[in-house]
């Protein structure tokens, strides 16, 4: 079965998609990548390719071929849908449902949807069950009892979904979440050696493993369609209905040393939930792990890498801290959807960019993309690159250039200094261009961090400014003998601006062709 799943970089994806590989499946992934900082072990052995895309922007052309979808790319859990409740209904619940709509007009059958057991609440009845009335008490609680209501409605001969309401997930993840109830208490355990719950530890709460998830799914999926068309399945198991009391004493068991205590503060979510149906639809699942052997084995994988406060705590591994600081840093805009992460110049030259990068920056530095497809697609760049090419340079004043391919090898060229600094220079070599022979300059160093995007049929080259200079570039088609050219630096260009040119006796002339100071408007070659 070809099989897309969304969320494939998060704490379930990770592991599903594994699951499902070695299950013989063919796996595509979707994942906007807000959380690709939280890699905590080296712990998967397959991964599927990933597009890196925002749920809101599938399109029908990546569902092409598939048979299924597993959704599980929302914001996820309560304090992150409180931070921005109207994205948090953008992205759950009309992103959701706009999939599951795209899914059934594209021929795709079946359609996963993870839904949650906090739609129950406050619960109404000591047991709830898939018939319970539901109570949701936040955003993402809410959004998910909407995306069954709009959804369930559309299962057909033609379309099958299946919503999982699963019981909060705990256990050991590559993508590790410390943000839910068993993980964060084992995470505090294990650094501080102490356990001090605000709350009496009195409301009720059903786990399940997060391979158990992953178990559930790969039921439904191999299910009959008409076990599972339209249904609602609770996931878990009843002996898994834990009171937070217990949950933490059981953590406390698994840390030699730790001290336990609660408070007298009360939460108001509090639900057991009955998993007989799960059970009797999908006769093959059980749930193979429970609290104290995940406890087990989250003190194992803690001390293999030797887990402390700082790396506990880091926001990688929370999804409301990730959110936060990607908001803070402008990496994502008011709508949750990624900024550009470059600025675009145009120069006087059409087509050629300089481009500088948006930092994003904190006390150890910046991080910044380089170079991202869809964006440079977007101004209309080529972003095919053939090769990659470094020059270095031992003393300033070294002189590259002019150089360039005739067509059909012209190429696109991607230019930064990584080390020291040059002076970079371009000729339009476009006989239909209005700036035919013109040039422009542009002086990139190992601290402005600027880059120049050339387009093909244009020469280039640059004269070191600093000793040990070292350019990095990214080429758009190889270098190919015979068709490589260079200009004369020592040819007069009109439309000279700028530092004063360069001079030089080197000049690199493909055999058989003429220097591109020489070439007509009207040469064939060009047009």
């Amino acid at each position: 079965m070809n099989i897309l799943v969304t969320g494939t970089e998060g704490y379930l994806g990770c592991l599903l998609a594994g699951v499902l590989m070695r299950e013989g499946h063919e796996v595509l992934g979707v994942d906007t990548g807000y959380y690709k900082a939280g890699w905590l072990y080296n712990g998967v052995d397959l991964s599927p390719k990933t597009l890196e895309k925002d749920l809101r922007d599938i399109t029908a052309e990546d569902l092409a071929g598939i048979d299924a979808i597993v959704h599980m790319a929302e914001l996820s859990n309560d304090p992150l849908g409180q931070l921005a409740p109207n994205i948090t209904y953008d992205v759950n619940h009309k992103g959701s449902v706009r999939l599951a709509n795209l899914a059934r007009e594209n021929g795709v059958r079946r359609f996963v949807y993870m839904s949650s057991c906090s739609v129950y609440g406050v619960a109404t009845e000591p047991v709830v069950s898939e018939t319970s009335e539901i109570n949701p008490q936040t955003a993402y609680a809410e959004c998910k009892a909407m995306v069954e209501r709009d959804v369930q409605p559309m299962a057909g001969d033609d379309f099958v979904p299946t919503f999982l309401r699963n019981s909060t997930a705990f256990g050991a993840s590559p993508r590790q979440r410390f943000d839910i109830v068993l993980n964060n208490l084992m995470g505090l355990a294990w650094t501080t050696k102490e356990i001090k719950m605000i709350s009496d530890g009195s409301p009720w709460r059903p786990l399940v493993h997060a391979l158990d998830i992953a178990k559930a799914i790969s039921c439904v999926l191999d299910a009959p369609e008409d076990d599972v068309r339209g249904q609602i399945l609770n996931v878990g198991s009843n002996e898994q209905n834990y009171q937070v009391r217990e949950i933490a004493e059981i953590v406390a068991e698994q840390v030699p040393g730790c001290t336990l205590s609660f408070g007298d503060g009360s939460d108001n979510r509090s639900y057991q939930v009955n998993f007989d149906k799960i059970h009797a639809t999908l006769p093959k699942f059980s749930c193979d792990w429970d609290a104290r052997r995940g406890a087990q084995q989250l003190a194992e994988v803690f001390a293999r890498i030797d887990l402390d406060k700082e790396m506990f705590e880091s926001r990688g591994f929370t999804r409301l801290s990730s959110s936060e600081y990607l908001i803070s840093s402008g990496q994502l805009d008011s709508d949750f959807f990624w900024s550009p992460f470059v600025k675009f110049i145009e120069t006087k030259l059409a087509g050629a960019f300089v481009v500088e990068l948006e930092e994003h920056a904190d006390h150890r530095g910046f991080f910044a993309r380089t170079f991202w497809q869809d964006e440079f697609a977007a101004h209309g760049l080529k972003t095919s690159i053939a090769q990659a090419n470094m020059s270095f340079n031992h003393r300033a004043g070294t002189l590259r250039g002019m150089h360039f391919q005739y067509p059909p090898a012209a190429e696109t060229k991607f230019i930064r200094c990584v080390t020291g600094a040059l002076y970079d220079v371009i000729i339009d070599l476009r006989p239909d261009s209005p700036t035919y022979l013109e040039h422009v300059g542009v002086e990139l160093t190992q601290d402005n961090f600027r880059a120049l995007y050339v387009p093909e049929r244009f020469g280039h080259g640059f004269i070191t400014l600093a000793d040990n200079t070292a350019a990095m570039y990214q080429v758009g088609e190889f270098y190919t003998p015979g068709m490589e050219a260079a200009c004369a630096t020592t040819t007069p260009i009109s439309g000279s601006t700028g530092r004063s040119r360069p001079r030089s006796s080197r000049t690199r002339t493909a055999p058989g062709r003429r220097s591109p100071s020489s070439v007509p408007r009207s040469n064939p070659a060009w047009s």
